[in-house]
């Protein structure tokens, strides 16, 4: 009888042991969908808040932003991306609205003038992006590498190639594909067939970044102006290397940022000098511009000068010291 009632004491409480288990295992469940909905809300918030007109126009007009260092901003980059910008968008309207003008007498008229060399020489607007491109990479991996004393290289290219390739993917797609369609027979059109054959056969030399290489003229590449991307790609792959030298070896570093710098204009000079090529891109009133051609204009080894600048201007802002004065 003992035996009996111990037993139908241990069946009257297992159905609440297996209960409370089975409510533990319930509540966990439970928490485990709600973590899920919850993170399923932000991701598709976030995705609707990128597209808040109101959020986005608050941050693109912010003046506190950029990258720091030691808490430390480079404010007056801003001035100098918005100069550069309002030059290069003077100077490619210029020249891509040369064929639609009805009095280009006029227009060679008003070349003869001192001030249009602004739009003569717009070419030179590229050399300020080079520059900062220089210096915030300089200066932002010379920040983490005080931190850690070395840098993550595989990370740096990862990153950079994953923040730069979709939008360029996507711009390279409306390029090829939509824009064509939406000038064809305008007067915008300028010649432009209805598919873009060059990114046919091209397309791939942007995806990994050697369209100022090839193909080899520059009219030849898919989306032409994005020989820039391809130019300063190939610079940044160097700047770890030479952020890490400066870190450790200051005087090494600079003496190979100099080395550097004198062989870009030896090898500029050797190349206008085989082509009998102007010494620069300058024109003068009433001179045409007769050579820049893509060896000169679009290769790292001849226009890595202001890039390399940019880079002892970077690490002069993040240690706070004159390199040049030692």
């Amino acid at each position: 009888r003992a035996v009996t009632e111990e037993q139908e004491a241990v069946q009257n409480e297992w159905p609440s042991v297996a209960s409370s288990s089975e409510q533990s295992y319930l509540t966990d469940q439970s928490s485990g969908l709600q973590r899920i909905a919850y993170a399923a809300q932000d991701t598709f918030a976030l995705i609707v808040n990128s597209f808040n007109v109101a959020r986005n126009i608050d941050d693109l007009l912010k003046v506190d932003s950029g990258p720091k260092v030691r808490g430390k901003t480079v404010r007056c980059l801003d001035g100098l991306r918005t100069l550069s910008m309002a030059w290069v968008v003077l100077g490619h309207t210029y020249i891509w609205t040369l064929s639609l003008y009805d009095n280009p007498s006029k227009v060679l008229e008003t070349e003869q003038r001192f001030s249009a060399q602004v739009l003569d020489n717009g070419f030179l607007s590229v050399d300020s992006f080079l520059f900062v491109s220089g210096l915030l990479a300089a200066y932002i991996m010379l920040g983490m590498a005080a931190k850690s004393d070395k840098l993550p290289f595989v990370k740096l290219y990862v990153f950079r190639i994953l923040r730069l390739l979709p939008l360029y993917m996507f711009v390279i797609m409306c390029q090829w594909w939509l824009l064509p369609y939406l000038v064809f027979y305008s007067p915008a059109s300028m010649g432009l067939p209805s598919v873009d054959p060059n990114c046919s056969k091209y397309w791939w030399t942007n995806l990994i970044f050697i369209s100022n290489f090839y193909p080899t003229e520059l009219k030849d590449i898919c989306f032409p102006v994005s020989w820039y991307l391809s130019l300063d790609m190939q610079l940044y792959i160097l700047v770890p290397f030479v952020v890490l030298l400066f870190h450790r070896h200051q005087k090494s570093a600079l003496a190979t940022l100099l080395a550097l710098l004198c062989t870009t204009w030896i090898v500029t000079a050797s190349i206008d000098y085989h082509w009998n090529e102007p010494p620069n891109m300058m024109a003068y009133p009433g001179q045409p511009i007769e050579g820049w051609k893509p060896d000169v204009y679009t290769k790292p080894y001849t226009r890595s000068g202001p890039y390399i600048v940019g880079v002892l201007t970077g690490t002069q802002r993040a240690l706070g010291v004159h390199v040049l004065s030692g």
